[in-house]
């Protein structure tokens, strides 16, 4: 095992201070305590141990940071939903006006056709076709 993956994994100790990983199955919590350290001088092994909590106190300070970062995106997430969701229901109110009002024009020009049709058959069958056209020209504008 290379020292980079030995210090990861450190001792089966439930306290070990170089432990990166989790601990493994098995791990005890033994009153000997952790022995990665005990062959480093008393001075050096006082940094190192003071430079772990900092790292693991700087781990903490992340992981919660992150489990914020994430809620909040959560939230995001949810009130952008919601905003869809509005977005939604306006639009579909849109079309249903939209079309109550396409439908009401359509009938008047249904209406108008048939009031101008009625119109038309009591004139003279010269007049019918001038009369027509006019009445093409002025419904396509």
């Amino acid at each position: 095992m290379s020292d980079l993956a030995s210090t990861r994994q450190g001792c089966l100790e439930g306290y070990c201070k170089l432990r990166i990983e989790p601990l493994p199955k098995g791990a005890m919590h033994t009153n000997g305590g952790c022995r990665c350290l005990r062959d480093i001088a008393t001075a050096k092994r006082i940094e190192i141990e003071r430079k772990l909590a900092a790292d693991r106190a700087e781990i903490e300070r992340l992981q919660r940071t992150i489990i914020v970062q994430a809620a909040t995106r959560r939230k995001d997430e949810q009130e952008l939903l919601k905003e869809i969701e509005r977005w939604k229901h306006s639009v579909q109110f849109m079309g249903e006006r939209l079309r109550a009002e396409i439908e009401k024009l359509q009938t008047e020009r249904l209406s108008t056709n048939l009031l101008l049709q009625e119109a038309i058959y009591p004139m003279s069958e010269e007049r019918r076709p001038r009369w027509r056209q006019m009445v093409k020209e002025t419904l396509s504008v």
